[in-house]
C-alpha cells in the first residue's frame, strides 16, 4: 500500500513538474517572438478551428463545458506552434 501512495504522489509531482516546464516554455517563446508571430495568421487559425465545429457559438459552449479550455488558451498554443517556423 505504501509503494501505491509513493508512486501516486511522484506521478502528480512529475505531472506538475512537466506542466510548469511547459508554462514557462511557452512564456519564454511567446516574450522572445511575439513581436514576430503574424496576429492575423493566428486569428484565421482560429476562425477555421471555429468553423470545424459549428461556429463561435459552440466554441464558447464547448468552453463553458470545459474548464480547462479557453479562448486565451487555444490563442496562445497557436502562437507557440508558429514559434516554430520563425526564422
Amino acid at each position: 500500500m505504501l509503494q501505491k501512495k509513493i508512486s501516486w504522489k511522484v506521478l502528480v509531482l512529475a505531472n506538475f513538474l512537466k506542466t510548469a516546464t511547459s508554462m514557462m516554455i511557452q512564456k519564454v517563446l511567446l516574450d522572445k517572438y511575439k513581436n514576430k508571430i503574424d496576429q492575423k495568421s493566428i486569428d484565421e487559425q482560429l476562425q477555421k478551428a471555429q468553423e470545424q465545429y459549428d461556429g463561435k457559438d459552440k466554441v464558447e459552449q464547448l468552453f463553458k463545458n470545459n474548464k480547462d479550455l479557453h479562448l486565451i488558451n487555444i490563442k496562445d498554443g497557436l502562437k507557440v506552434k508558429s514559434c516554430s517556423n520563425i526564422d
